[in-house]
């Protein structure tokens, strides 16, 4: 028989497999698993001979993609940490080449501002309706520089376009999970009786250092007293509502007495062990035995990338759940784990959410290509913009025209003027501001412009308040 070069995509599936669980083949063994494979992948039931399968491990070798391992019962065969890496690399090219599959499927956000690093958003479009401004929540208030952040806006994005009862019960969901996360913490480690020794003992070291003299040893001491009250306060929240409002009200409370504390005391970690919120969720959803499956690569996101998950959590909690939401989430670990298990369905849309929102981000320096770029994004996004003033606009943007009055109205003034208007966003949703418009349109820098915006500002409030 020939060599059958297709026999070496099998070949190199199989050692793929087993090398990552550190499993190396002897020939006879990879002989039958190879021949297990195509049957699994194509239900062929193909005869793999000796002679062919040691043909193409010999061109593998000699390639550099296979390696021979030395066991006590003969020789073993491995893929090479050069194929590993160039397999990484292959990957990766591919899903920046084709990143989202079908063109149509593919939506661009530029933020080529002068003010941040200049970047690139490849994303998934989530419905044929969604454009650029719905890629993200309040694109232009995001910090660009910040990764976790712009990824768990995309989400957010993503989320808000769920059915009303999905997102509710998944909103539900993640509040429950962390309420219980929460609640298991504080039984199994910082219940009252354990903070109340834990202050007893400093109190003990206080006077110790007083009685030495140790006046910096007394301070760091009185910091961490400090902590463990404000920590005792947060631990006596009856819900979830006073407990979130506890935590974040005292956090710049916290940091100025973590400044005075030395890294050897963990007690400087308690109460910021609550702004964890991905890791208190994950953990109370494994309390509730809604455990996250590690070979599922859905449910893999869902329990990895805390940095991410931390931010979408708080979002999710200020934009999706009311007071009352979370005033009523108030159960003790018992109760907690009922309702996280009575919101179990939810995690199959939350553990969609990172195949829905699919993006890569790309940091553009150095390219002179961008100014070019950034012109004709600024130009085209101003006149959306300004269509959609002219054309009416919904009554969720209903709330902004007074403001974008209102900063029309300065930008009016500084013109007249011949100076540059300040740098003001016209509204959340655009992300370009009086001043880019007053230094990259065209009529930027004449009063008829910018008093023809204003009329069409006023027209468009008019419009509004005759259909409310």
């Amino acid at each position: 028989m020939g060599r059958k070069p297709s026999l070496r995509r099998w070949i190199l599936v199989v050692l793929e497999e087993t090398t990552r669980r550190r499993e190396y083949p002897v020939f006879t063994v990879l002989k039958v698993k190879v021949a297990e494979k195509i049957h699994e992948e194509t239900g062929r039931t193909e005869k793999v001979y000796d002679g062919t399968l040691w043909a193409n491990l010999k061109v593998l070798i000699k390639k550099g993609d296979v390696e021979k391992v030395r066991l006590s019962k003969g020789e073993g065969y491995k893929t090479t940490m050069q194929f590993r890496s160039d397999e990484a690399k292959r990957l990766i090219v591919s899903v920046l080449q084709y990143p989202h599959g079908k063109k149509e499927e593919e939506l661009n956000y530029l933020n080529l501002e002068e003010a941040s690093a200049p970047v690139v958003a490849f994303c998934t479009r989530t419905s044929a309706k969604e454009n650029e401004l719905q890629t993200f929540v309040y694109p232009s208030l995001l910090d660009w520089g910040n990764v976790n952040e712009v990824i768990a806006s995309r989400m957010l994005g993503v989320f808000s376009n769920l059915q009303t009862s999905e997102w509710r019960g998944a909103a539900k969901l993640l509040a429950h999970a962390y309420w219980c996360g929460v609640k298991n913490e504080l039984e199994d480690m910082y219940s009252e009786k354990e903070l109340g020794d834990l202050k007893s003992y400093v109190v003990c070291c206080i006077e110790n250092a007083k009685r030495d003299n140790d006046q910096p040893g007394v301070e760091i001491e009185e910091a961490v007293l400090s902590l463990l009250e404000i920590t005792t306060e947060l631990t006596r929240s009856k819900n979830l509502k006073d407990f979130l409002d506890t935590l974040y009200h005292k956090k710049l409370d916290v940091e100025k007495l973590r400044s005075k504390i030395d890294e050897g005391h963990h007690e400087k970690a308690i109460f910021h062990r609550f702004f964890e919120f991905h890791s208190l969720i994950t953990s109370g959803l494994e309390v509730a035995d809604e455990k996250l499956e590690s070979e599922d690569l859905q449910s893999r996101y869902l329990s990895s990338f805390s940095g991410i998950w931390d931010h979408f959590t708080q979002m999710v909690f200020q934009e999706f759940l009311s007071t009352d939401d979370l005033g009523l989430i108030q159960d003790d670990l018992t109760g907690a784990i009922k309702n996280v298990r009575a919101y179990r369905n939810y995690l199959k849309p939350l553990s969609e959410l990172p195949s829905k929102s699919r993006m890569s981000i790309t940091y553009l320096w150095g390219y002179s290509e961008i100014f070019k770029i950034a012109d004709e994004e600024f130009l085209s996004r101003f006149e959306q913009w300004e269509k959609e003033i002219e054309n009416g606009v919904s009554i969720d943007q209903y709330w902004m025209l007074p403001r974008i009055e209102e900063r029309l109205i300065r930008a009016v003034k500084a013109v007249k003027r011949h100076k540059s208007p300040p740098p003001l966003n016209l509204d959340v949703r655009s992300s370009f501001t009086t001043k880019d418009l007053y230094n990259n349109h065209h009529e930027g820098k004449t009063v008829e412009f910018w008093e023809a915006l204003l009329t069409k500002v006023r027209n468009a409030r008019s419009r509004m308040k005759e259909k409310l």
